[in-house]
């Protein structure tokens, strides 16, 4: 389920730069910002599972750690 809820949100955001491009494009505007977004970031199909379900760690031994490996931090763990 973790890894089908992290493809959820990257089609999210997706589609948000799609709805974002559509109306700005529909009134006639052009954003340098989301024109490069769409240039530059790949869309959550075109992504390598490497790049979906890690994130970059300069403490790991290979630079990725994955994303739901994550413990808990102590201070959250003692909520009461």
């Amino acid at each position: 389920m973790q890894k089908a809820r992290q493809r959820k949100r990257l089609r999210h955001v997706d589609k948000v730069v799609a709805i974002l491009d559509h109306a700005l494009s529909k009134q006639g505007y052009k954003t340098t910002s989301v024109e490069r977004w769409k240039k530059e970031m790949p869309k959550e199909e075109e992504m390598l599972p490497k790049d979906k379900y890690t994130i970059f760690d300069r403490k790991e031994k290979k630079y990725r750690k994955g994303i739901h490996s994550k413990s808990p931090s102590p201070e959250y763990s003692l909520m009461g």
